[in-house]
């Protein structure tokens, strides 16, 4: 290949580049500018919980403040889902706020908290102790999108007016039921992520 044409296709490589460099700084100040936020649910969604509930159990009776208190020192149990997490981090570095909204009550939570501070901004790690408390959340925040893979969960970021997604479960379902009734049925009306099990 002659100079020029070697000088010729780097121009062209640097030029596509700060075509997608302008692109993502457009999009990452509209979405810091608008004060966008993406919620995630926890337990099945970010992280595998299987192993601190299981824990708790043995500790505590299920779904009593104390079985709660023992998950959420248990949180060395836990693992991270790739897929999921990977998601969180791209819309971060995007430019939205990035915020974990749980169910799950507080108590004895100081550690699970601060063990997410490398994802999310101090304040962003939301644990609401009810649905109710999750609603009230998701209403109040700029969320356009909300991650989860409780049926109960997505059907409170629809009521909120969220557009939910659902991540897949890769274990059964949470030990404490999550709401009053039968599980929502929100299959046909939620698209769903590939691969979001792992």
């Amino acid at each position: 290949m002659s100079s020029k044409g070697f000088i010729g296709k780097m121009t062209g490589r640097i030029k596509k580049s700060l075509i997608l460099l302008a692109a993502w700084a457009a999009f990452f100040s509209f979405a810091t500018l608008a004060r966008l936020s993406v919620g995630f649910g926890f337990d099945g969604t970010l992280v595998q919980s299987a192993a601190a509930f299981s824990k708790a159990a043995a500790v505590a009776p299920a779904c009593s403040s104390g079985f709660w208190a023992e998950v959420n020192r248990s949180y060395d149990l836990e693992r991270v889902k790739i897929v999921p997490y990977a998601l969180a981090w791209l819309f971060r570095l995007m430019g939205f706020r990035v915020e974990v909204v749980s169910p799950r009550p507080e108590q004895g939570s100081e550690h699970l908290v601060k063990d997410w501070r490398y994802l999310l901004a101090p304040g962003r790690f939301v644990l609401a102790g009810s649905l109710a408390g999750l609603l009230d959340k998701l209403k109040m925040g700029r969320f356009v999108l909300f991650f989860s893979s409780s049926a109960w969960e997505l059907s409170a970021a629809r009521e909120a007016g969220v557009r939910p997604l659902r991540i897949l479960r890769d274990g059964g379902p949470p030990p404490c039921p999550e709401g009053s009734g039968p599980e929502p049925n929100i299959a046909a009306e939620t698209l769903w992520v590939p691969l979001s099990q792992y």
